[in-house]
């Protein structure tokens, strides 16, 4: 009689080390004190941590690349705090925060670090800048303060000059910037009207005009694009996608959700200092996978600032020195997703022969596997 060959006939055996799957996992010694405030990545062999963190031996001051297994330093650091970090197109880094000399260079609340040195952008800000963005033609956008109204003004650098785009005389507080997916500056904060639009506490700017974006109850704190350069914005308990011409309610949150990022298949990631959403027990950082909420391991001791998504691992910066329960992690560490699918599969044969079936497989990858089974029913 015939045999058939079962669907686990191509079962492999996982070896899911807790250290790997179940738990958190340390970034070398991680930093001796202070906060990770921001987080960007390029791959996971280059992932830059700001913030007002310093390590015992001196050599790292308030910024650090990890590499994948140490942390190296950018010169000798900033001398004041890092609070945002954006990749540049041409490589490297765009820093804002509370410093006056990066690397000792006089550079002003802002700088530039081209993956071996760091440069001034002009003559530095006004203040020190409340947000960020860097668009993909390099153009440098960010949120300071007027020396002369004391209000917020939006500004850019074109790589060759500072230029003042709108004054806020109205005294809005500005919550946010990002780049969509087409290169344009979207901002948010409380105001209601820009450059002459009429718009409900969102915008975007092509370099020209602003134009208004759907209508929100009050001005996203957070602003994020998912993998598919899809827009969300944080409204207090609420985080809301926006589809082009409105916005619908993506997940039921929590007020105290500082930041979030999505993986390639849509899970969204979010951190902060909560300890329950919606009733539930969550220690700092979570994931929603479209439909509900649930644990990254044990969860993290104390505050996390940001979390950055790197293939199937989550990065994440903060205050906590550990996870919830075990794993020192000293203010950086990263989750390692499991792989429900280890295996790339390519073609998969069975032929019945003289001498019983012949099974054969092809594989284009495999993560920790050890071997196959095949079994007969």
């Amino acid at each position: 009689m015939f045999s058939s060959i079962r669907a686990t006939f191509f079962a492999c055996l996982l070896l899911i080390n807790s250290g790997l799957f179940a738990q958190w996992n340390a970034m070398g010694a991680g930093f001796d004190s202070g906060f990770v405030f921001s987080i960007e990545a390029y791959s996971e062999t280059e992932i830059y941590y700001g913030g007002n963190f310093a390590t015992s031996s001196g050599v790292i001051n308030n910024i650090a690349m990890w590499d994948g297994t140490t942390w190296q330093p950018l010169g000798s650091g900033t001398a004041g705090t890092v609070y945002e970090v954006e990749k540049h197109p041409d490589g490297g880094i765009v820093v804002i925060g509370g410093f006056t000399y990066a690397d000792g260079l006089l550079v002003s609340n802002i700088a530039r670090w081209d993956g071996s040195s760091w440069s001034a952008i002009g003559g530095g800000t006004y203040t020190v800048p409340d947000e960020l963005a860097v668009s993909p033609d390099g153009t440098i956008y960010i949120i300071d303060t007027s020396l002369v109204t004391y209000t917020k003004v939006l500004r850019k650098w074109d790589g060759t000059t500072w230029t003042d785009i709108y004054n806020f005389t109205d005294y809005s507080s500005i919550l946010d910037l990002a780049i969509d997916a087409s290169g344009h500056l979207i901002i948010s904060g409380s105001f209601t009207t820009i450059g002459g639009v009429a718009a409900n506490y969102i915008a975007r700017y092509d370099g020209t005009t602003f134009h208004s974006m759907g209508t929100l109850s009050n001005a996203p704190s957070i602003l994020k694009l998912d993998k598919l350069g899809q827009l969300y914005g944080r409204v207090f308990g609420s985080i809301y996608k926006f589809d082009g011409s409105s916005w619908l309610l993506h997940a039921s949150a929590s007020s105290l959700i500082l930041n979030f990022d999505f993986d390639a298949d849509g899970n969204m990631y979010v951190c902060g200092t909560f300890n329950t959403i919606a009733g539930t027990p969550f220690k700092k950082i979570a994931v929603w996978n479209g439909t509900s909420y649930a644990p990254l391991g044990d969860g993290l001791s104390s505050t996390c600032y940001d979390v950055e998504v790197v293939n199937n691992k989550v990065y994440a910066g903060g205050g906590f020195l550990n996870s919830e329960t075990t794993i020192t992690l000293k203010r950086a560490g990263y989750f390692l997703l499991p792989s429900l699918l280890p295996v790339t599969w390519g073609q998969v044969s069975a032929v019945r022969n003289n001498s019983g079936i012949e099974v054969k497989w092809e594989t284009y990858s495999e993560v920790n596997c050890d071997f196959f089974t095949v079994q007969r029913s």
